[in-house]
C-alpha cells in the first residue's frame, strides 16, 4: 500500500491514496450518481449502497494509514532514498526536542524548505523519531477518523452525498503523512520564553539571575570596564550556594541563555 519506488529514489512519505472504486462502484463523482464504473453501471445507487460505499472508502483510508504507521514503527526504510517534504524544518524541530537521539535523527535531515527535494539519512526513522511521528498521526488523523466514523453511524443515507463524504475523508486522510506529522510536532512543542539579556546596570554584586533552564545564579563579583570577569555562585536546591565560579562577562551571559 505504501507506494515506493527505489529505482528513482522516491519514497512516498504518506499513506497511499484512497481507492475510490470498490464493490459498490465509484460513487465519488457527483456527475456520475450511478457509479458508471460500478457493478450496476447506469443505475442509481440505493441509499444503503451509498452509505456502505462511504464506509468502505473510510475503511480503505484506515487500512492504508495503519500500513504507513506500521512501516515507520517497523523501521522499514530504504537507504539513500529521497523524500519530498513540504513546509517542515527538521533542524528547527530538533532545537526544541530534548532526547539527544531524537535531536541527532532530526538534524541528520538538515533544513528543508517548501518544495525542496532532499536526501535524508536513515536516522530520521530512528525509534524515537518514529514515535514522535506516530504520536502526531494519532493526534490528528486517528482523532478525525474516530470522529467521522462515529458520525457515519448515525448519518441519514437518504440525504447523504457520497462525493461530499469522500471529500471529507480525503481531507483527513492527508494527515497520515510524514510532513504533516512533523509540522504538528513542531507546532506543539513547548517553547521557552526568551528573556532579555541583563543590562550593565543589572550586573551588580548580589544580584540573582535565573537562567533559561531554571538555574539561579548569584553574582559575587560584577564586571567593570577594566576587568570583565564575573564571579558567581549557583543556588542549590537545598538552599545553599555552590563554590564560586569565574568566567568572562560574555560567557556569563551565554550561560544564562542555556
Amino acid at each position: 500500500m505504501i507506494q515506493s519506488t527505489q529505482e528513482n529514489e522516491a519514497l512516498l512519505t504518506a499513506a497511499a491514496p484512497l481507492n475510490l472504486k470498490n464493490v459498490y462502484g465509484d460513487l465519488s463523482q457527483s456527475g456520475d450518481p450511478g457509479g458508471a464504473s460500478g457493478a450496476q453501471a447506469g443505475s442509481a445507487p440505493t441509499d444503503a449502497n451509498k452509505k456502505n460505499y462511504v464506509g468502505m472508502v473510510l475503511h480503505d483510508s484506515e487500512q492504508k494509514c495503519a500500513y504507513f504507521v506500521g512501516s515507520l514503527s517497523a523501521g522499514q526504510r530504504i537507504s539513500n532514498t529521497t523524500f519530498d517534504i513540504l513546509t517542515t524544518t527538521l533542524n528547527a524541530l530538533a532545537t526544541v526536542l530534548t532526547p539527544i537521539s531524537t535531536v541527532h535523527a532530526l538534524t541528520a535531515g538538515a533544513t528543508v524548505s517548501s518544495g525542496t527535494r532532499l536526501a535524508i539519512n536513515q536516522d530520521v526513522y530512528e525509534k524515537e523519531t518514529a514515535q514522535l511521528i506516530t504520536g502526531a498521526i494519532d493526534a490528528t488523523y486517528y482523532k478525525e477518523y474516530a470522529q467521522y466514523a462515529a458520525s457515519l453511524e448515525t448519518m441519514d443515507p437518504v440525504s447523504m452525498s457520497p462525493s461530499v463524504e469522500v471529500a471529507r475523508i480525503e481531507g483527513f486522510h492527508k494527515d497520515c503523512s510524514l510532513d504533516r506529522a512533523l509540522t504538528y510536532v513542531f507546532a506543539n512543542q513547548p517553547h521557552l520564553a526568551q528573556k532579555p539579556a541583563p543590562t550593565d546596570d543589572q550586573m551588580q554584586k548580589g544580584t540573582p539571575f535565573t537562567g533559561a533552564n531554571g538555574t539561579v545564579y548569584v553574582i559575587t563579583k560584577a564586571p567593570t570596564p577594566a576587568d570583565q570577569t564575573v564571579k558567581y555562585q549557583i543556588l542549590m536546591s537545598t538552599g545553599t550556594l555552590s563554590p564560586e565560579f569565574q568566567v568572562t562577562d560574555n560567557q556569563f551571559r551565554q550561560i544564562l541563555g542555556q
